[in-house]
């Protein structure tokens, strides 16, 4: 799934403010919300309002996030993967974080020329896309994704910051003599980085807490503000000015968890709590970690209680809470030296699931907008905010800016509904230091399965997320159908997206790779025979899949005539050869396998004719979906895929049919479209069968000359020559079959 572009987005009445809250670095089981990690939960911090936040709304138990603070935010506000011009930040810092001697070399990141880890100005963000609907946009706290705080409300389209800057995380917590531009975030927050008064503790802080002595609390006044406090302050004060006629976007980054942890950086009140409470064996939280957490936890508790205190002034005798969405989850896994994971493997930076698998809470007052009081297994990513924020505004995105998440709002409201689609990580480069190995890496997710390709050593690992949480249990050589399927998705998706490989360093030997798959590098995919590919340093270094796709790999090639042609000579001359298309992998509900030829170009004005389609045995068809059909398709965008079709599809309908072996279906399917000298093609054929024992051929007919691509025989429109040496073939861009449909296990 490409993603959803809300270009004819529907108006929405009443729009509901957005309030989304993102924890840095927060452990997929540090809040002690059970449900909300699938009932791994800590039993040593404490998150009374989280817990509320899980009990009142939805919790998502497989969500996830990209693997690193930078990377996340990016997809996060841009609604795109890394992948694209428009985001193309993959990691903090570099891709080349692993030193001097690793086999590969990651590809540039980040804004051209300086490599800040940075979004575009070309990036619409969905604070952007709110705004063009009336949202009033805030944002307050971390950002990392700019590299100015000026930039921030100049290209990004929040129109109030406070706090966020290029910094991806605070020197202290603490304001330094009334200000955090020692904590490295810049002056706009000091407007609220005044010492505690005994005001603000009795009306800020002790309503929000439990098990601290009044008398330390008030040990606080006169001691220096904490970050969270502050950045809390200044998203109340937006959404109080910003209530009225229009919605309000508001976006709080807070800064915790993220370190530095220690004694001196949580609250003199919540570390003295923490201090003296016994640990809990087996979790790693200490009490810094702890304190932080629950600052965060009271961060929370203030926003709901203003939402539910003060009156909507877009609706009469409500609170602001009735039409607010709340969203609290965590940029990407927590760092093991201080947060619980679970029982998940891997920690932030990698792409195991403690580095991207987060908590995630959604809640509102509203029923109509939050059906809660549940748990949700629907796997989510966090592009996925982007376009469900758009649907509940009635935003429009312009079509020509893709989005790569899916619109979770009726998942929101609707506790039977699912979101069918894959997700994707791409990661070319090394992250291998302070204990997370990172290593070139592409994955993708699509319902309980995880695959992943290790581009070093060329494997393919996959996991039963559902089943092996810890993904202990590799059944990558159990499950080949599995592999098979997903393996086909991600090289297509990494195609689809013209995604960077890593290369051969300078100085390593050359890589030989003997194969006869598919293989991915340099923005296009490739079928080989029985090849042998040599990497020299500084070439990207593939992916390779030697997949049982279930057909026979052919590579036809003849000279073509050097002497003029006239019109209507027919060019080719293979006779031999057949690529056998697999059946369903499953039986059960009709599934359509798509085959995808090369892209050709004819040198001359021709029409097209005669691709065949042979039954490979006896076969009988019953009522029910069993079609064939043909279609030529003109890449008209010059991304070197088929988009535009040419002319009509040939359709030939099997069922209630009986077809012996060798027999050709639709006698046989006869495609006359005339193509233009110097455009690009690409034929698509599907074939849409529930039954896993009936097979077809591609084949051409027995009549016509020749071929000149894909097996498509040519007849001239116009005078040609070719130039010694040419050569036509059949070797089509990828024979992996793209399977998508339901009955797949």
């Amino acid at each position: 799934m490409s993603g959803v572009a809300r270009a004819d987005a529907a108006p929405v009445n009443n729009p509901p403010n957005i309030l989304f809250i993102l924890a840095d670095d927060l452990g997929w089981a540090d809040i002690s919300a059970g449900a909300s990690g699938a009932n791994n939960f800590s039993q040593y911090n404490e998150t009374a309002t989280l817990e509320r936040l899980a009990r009142e709304g939805v919790q998502f138990t497989h969500a996830t996030a990209q693997a690193n603070c930078a990377p996340s935010r990016a997809a996060l506000l841009s609604g795109q993967y890394g992948v694209r011009p428009t985001n193309n930040v993959y990691a903090l810092g570099d891709l080349n974080r692993g030193g001097t001697d690793t086999m590969l070399v990651g590809p540039a990141q980040g804004l051209p020329g300086t490599g800040a880890d940075a979004l575009p100005a070309a990036a619409l963000t969905i604070a952007e896309t709110l705004k063009t609907t009336g949202y009033k946009t805030g944002y307050f706290g971390k950002y990392h994704v700019a590299e100015s705080e000026a930039s921030i409300r100049r290209d990004h389209g929040f129109e109030v910051t406070r706090g966020g800057t290029e910094a991806g995380h605070p020197n202290n917590y603490h304001a330094i003599n009334g200000s955090f531009l020692p904590s490295g975030i810049g002056r706009s927050l000091d407007i609220y980085a005044k010492p505690y008064t005994q005001e603000y503790v009795d009306t800020k802080i002790k309503p929000y807490s439990e098990g601290v002595p009044v008398a330390t609390m008030d040990a606080l006044v006169g001691t220096n503000k904490h970050l969270t406090d502050a950045v809390t302050d200044a998203t109340i004060d937006f959404m109080d000015e910003s209530k009225g006629a229009n919605p309000f976007f508001a976006f709080l980054g807070e800064y915790a968890v993220h370190e530095p942890v220690s004694e001196s950086e949580a609250r003199l009140d919540l570390w003295e709590k923490y201090r003296v409470k016994t640990p809990v064996e087996g979790e790693p939280s200490g009490a810094p970690y702890a304190a932080l957490m629950e600052g965060v936890d009271q961060s929370v508790e203030r926003i709901l209680k203003y939402l539910e205190s003060t009156p909507d002034p877009r609706n009469s005798a409500q609170m602001l809470a009735d039409n607010t969405l709340v969203v609290f989850t965590s940029d990407n896994g927590g760092l093991s030296v201080h947060a619980n994971n679970g029982p998940l493997r891997g920690q932030k930076g990698e792409l195991r699931e403690g580095g991207i698998r987060v908590p995630m809470i959604v809640w509102s007052s509203n029923p109509s907008l939050v059906h809660g009081g549940r748990s949700s297994s629907v796997p989510v990513n966090n592009v996925d905010y982007y376009p469900t924020f758009a649907a509940m505004a009635g935003a429009s995105v312009p079509s020509e800016y893709p989005l790569d998440g899916a619109d979770l709002s009726g998942v929101l409201n609707d506790p039977t509904a699912t979101v069918d689609r894959s997700q994707f990580w791409h990661f070319p480069g090394y992250l291998v230091e302070n204990g997370r190995v990172q290593r070139p890496q592409s994955v993708i997710r699509s319902g309980r399965w995880k695959l992943v390709y290790s581009y070093e050593t060329r494997n393919w690992s996959l996991f039963d997320l559902v089943a092996d949480a810890g993904e202990a249990d590799n059944r990558a050589s159990l499950e080949p159908l599995a592999v098979k399927r997903l393996g086909t998705k991600l090289m297509h998706w990494l195609d689809d997206m013209n995604a960077p490989l890593a290369t051969l360093r300078p100085g390593k030997p050359p890589v030989t790779i003997e194969t006869s798959g598919v293989t991915y590098s340099n923005g296009r995919m490739a079928l080989h025979n029985n090849e042998k590919i040599v990497v020299k340093p500084g070439q990207q270094l593939p992916i390779v899949a030697e997949f049982p796709v279930g057909f026979d790999k052919i590579s036809l090639s003849n000279s073509l005539p050097s002497a003029p042609l006239t019109a209507n000579d027919q060019v080719g001359g293979f006779r031999a050869g057949m690529i056998r298309l697999a059946p369903p992998i499953a039986g059960g509900e009709p599934v359509e396998t798509r085959v995808i030829g090369q892209t050709f170009t004819v040198p001359t004005k021709a029409s097209l004719n005669n691709f065949a389609v042979r039954a490979q045995g006896d076969m009988t068809f019953g009522s029910g979906t069993h079609v064939v059909e043909l279609a030529l398709m003109e890449d008209t965008d010059g991304d070197g895929t088929g988009d535009t079709q040419v002319g009509a599809s040939h359709r030939y309908d099997l069922a209630n049919t009986s077809i012996t072996a060798g027999q050709y279906v639709g006698m046989p399917l006869k495609l006359r479209p005339v193509v233009d000298a110097g455009k690009t093609y690409q034929f698509e054929l599907f074939w849409t069968e529930a039954d896993p024992s009936h097979s077809l051929n591609l084949d051409r007919s027995d009549d016509g000359a020749g071929a000149y691509a894909n097996g498509q025989f040519v007849n001239l429109l116009d005078d040609a020559t070719f130039p010694a040496g040419s050569r036509m073939t059949t070797l089509p861009r990828d024979l992996i079959f793209a399977v998508e449909g339901s009955g797949i296990s």
